[in-house]
């Protein structure tokens, strides 16, 4: 596994991101980004079938990735505000 990290970089939540505990908050960001940087390029309407190159592929994953680690440090974030 340490391998897979070295070459895609650990994915890490930016601490303004993360703080934001809201579930409607949180899912109007979701829906905002899908709409800003997934469903955009490759992606028209209809039922496709669509062609996606590289370029696309990798900005996704970049995506797949930021959303993992918030995925991670959000609830986190929210045991750490109730714990204090």
């Amino acid at each position: 596994m340490a391998s897979a990290w070295a070459r895609v970089g650990r994915p890490s939540a930016s601490a303004t991101a993360a703080a934001i505990l809201d579930p409607a908050a949180r899912a109007t960001e979701s829906f905002e980004l899908s709409k800003t940087k997934v469903y955009r390029m490759s992606i028209g309407p209809g039922n496709g079938p669509f062609k996606v190159d590289g370029a696309y592929v990798s900005n996704k994953q970049t995506v797949v990735r930021e959303r993992a680690a918030l995925g991670a440090a959000r609830p986190a974030a929210a045991l750490n505000a109730n714990v204090k």
